[in-house]
């Protein structure tokens, strides 16, 4: 039954996106980002959505009037050399095998991004996409925050199996994302109802981060809400507010929870987990070190015989390990896999999105229209500090819903094209700016616009009023 249901939901997505392209690309974020093929289990699971949707949307855009070569920035430089590095990596890989796999799902990822860049050309298409995104990781906030409510915290919440969020440390990051998100729609949405609807929608997923039970995604609740205070113009109230919340929060959560969280402190002489992490971020360096310009390859380290080829010894780290591990990093992922010429690539994507985020906020101030870029800049920047700080122990370096933040943010960036930039005005030694040159022609157009109006009120000829002439007109 819930087959058929998905089935009657997506076959006239398809055909919409043969007319209407970004309608297809709406649909292949909903499937990329929430999953929803992975939540069934009968013959629909093995139907392959994402390459329906991604083939009905090409064929629907090359047959339409819509622009179809990307505008090409700095973002988009980089992600081009991000691939580029990749390919490389992988021909010289030492598990190619599976480094092929993996890179195919980085160019449909890349592709899907340039796609998105290519269409995503006006404010409404934006509203749109972040709706989507809000509305994708709102679906696991509402359920996970039930979850925790119902339950009273004793669940346990986890991703779609089989994807990128199944794990629940990586779902926790995912949602951390979507919640500045859910703040910039509230701070643009004009209706009572629906600020209230998305301020239950923030407090539902912070309940759901917390029902994932993952200590990477509660250091980045509060990295979030640190950032928040410091970004707030009232510091004592937020301050205030954010303690009553923790507070509150605190004393509703169960006892296995409030156990985890503890064990943050003494992770580094007692937990297992943080050790066996350290001897991930020793290979994957180990690999960086070894081939400095290519890496180990896409996901090579996660095969036996590469990983202990480069995994530190017991002496060094004082603990057994019988299998491969992941990074558990985004920065030693990137390292160990693409080599220090990638790693830099990549660190210089992150930077490209500050700046980005940056540029909007300051050229936002003082134009009252364009206030929603400024706002979008700033909690976007808030998404990027949460998967900065949280993904330093978790390998989700390529998160497509992550990169798509990027996107959105050099696509504004465009559509403020010359209206946020202002014009230099030289000054004088005293400090005095110095006369603006003005078309004469709209001087005199706006003298004979005053002078038609001073003759229509002393004719009395206005439609609907009675005028009174002047006394001096009356002479």
């Amino acid at each position: 039954m819930r087959d058929l249901l998905f089935l009657s939901v997506f076959s006239p997505l398809a055909l919409l996106s043969l007319i209407h392209p970004w309608s297809g690309l709406l649909a292949f974020g909903w499937i990329a980002f929430l999953k929803p093929h992975m939540l069934i289990w009968s013959f629909a699971a093995q139907i392959p959505f994402n390459l329906i949707i991604a083939v009905t949307t090409a064929i629907g855009l090359a047959i339409s009037k819509e622009k179809k070569i990307p505008t090409f920035d700095l973002t988009a430089g980089l992600l081009v050399a991000l691939v580029v590095i990749a390919a490389l990596s992988t021909t010289v890989s030492l598990a190619p095998e599976i480094s092929e796999v993996e890179f195919v799902k980085l160019t449909k990822t890349m592709a899907f991004l340039f796609l998105l860049r290519v269409m995503l050309t006006s404010r409404v298409r934006l509203h749109g996409y972040i709706w989507l995104m809000a509305f994708v990781m709102g679906y696991f906030g509402l359920n996970g925050g039930t979850l925790f409510i119902v339950t009273a915290g004793d669940h346990n919440l986890a991703g779609p199996p089989r994807s990128e969020i199944s794990d629940r440390n990586h779902l926790a990051l995912a949602m951390l994302l979507a919640i500045p998100l859910m703040n910039y729609l509230r701070m643009q949405s004009a209706h009572r109802w629906m600020q209230i609807g998305l301020i239950g929608a923030m407090v539902m997923t912070v309940l759901a981060v917390l029902a994932t039970y993952s200590r990477g995604g509660f250091i980045g609740l509060l990295a979030m809400g640190a950032f928040l205070w410091w970004k707030s113009k009232n510091r004592i109230l937020a301050l205030v507010t954010v303690i009553l919340v923790a507070f509150a929060l605190h004393s509703v959560a169960p006892d296995p929870w409030k156990e985890r969280m503890g064990t943050i402190e003494t992770a580094k002489t007692e937990d297992n987990s943080f050790k066996l992490r350290l001897q991930s971020w020793h290979a994957y360096l180990a690999a960086a070190i070894d081939r400095p310009l290519t890496g180990a390859g896409l996901y090579a380290l996660q095969t036996a015989p590469v990983y202990f080829s480069y995994a530190p010894g017991k002496d060094l780290i004082d603990i057994a390990n019988d299998r491969p591990r992941a990074a558990h990093s985004i920065y030693f992922e990137v390292l160990g896999e693409l080599g220090f010429v990638g790693f830099l690539v990549y660190m210089a994507l992150l930077a490209t999105g500050f700046w980005n985020a940056r540029w909007l906020i300051r050229e936002a101030r003082g134009r009252p229209e364009l206030d929603w870029m400024g706002d979008l800049g700033r909690m976007v920047q808030v998404s990027m500090i949460v998967f900065c700080v949280a993904g330093a122990a978790l390998s989700m370096a390529f998160y497509d819903y992550f990169l798509s933040l990027l996107i959105v943010l050099s696509a504004v960036r465009q559509m403020a094209g010359e209206k946020v930039r202002r014009p230099r005005r030289s000054t004088s030694r005293r400090g005095e700016q110095a006369p603006v040159a003005v078309d004469p022609s709209t001087i005199a157009g706006i003298w004979e616009k005053a002078a038609d109006t001073k003759v229509t009120r002393l004719r009395g000829r206005r439609q609907g009023e009675r005028l009174v002439p002047s006394r001096r007109a009356a002479k």
